[in-house]
């Protein structure tokens, strides 16, 4: 399994969001956040990660989702 470096999530936040003009959040394997235009987010554990995790599918999170 390749595992994501903090570094290059962060640089995959950073040049993504400048393109769509959206922050998005980049997590583990384990559902915690690595990158993201909000810097406080950082470390945290992103609950719809986890439900992805747990049920092997992706989750689309939107203003009108969460």
């Amino acid at each position: 399994m390749f595992l994501l470096e903090s570094n290059l999530a962060q640089q995959i936040v950073d040049r993504t969001t400048k393109i769509i003009g959206n922050n998005i959040n980049v997590m583990s394997h384990r559902g915690i956040i690595i990158g993201s235009g909000d810097p406080l987010r950082i470390g945290q554990i992103h609950d719809a990660a986890l439900l992805a995790l747990q049920h092997s599918t992706t989750i689309e999170v939107t203003k009108e989702s969460s």
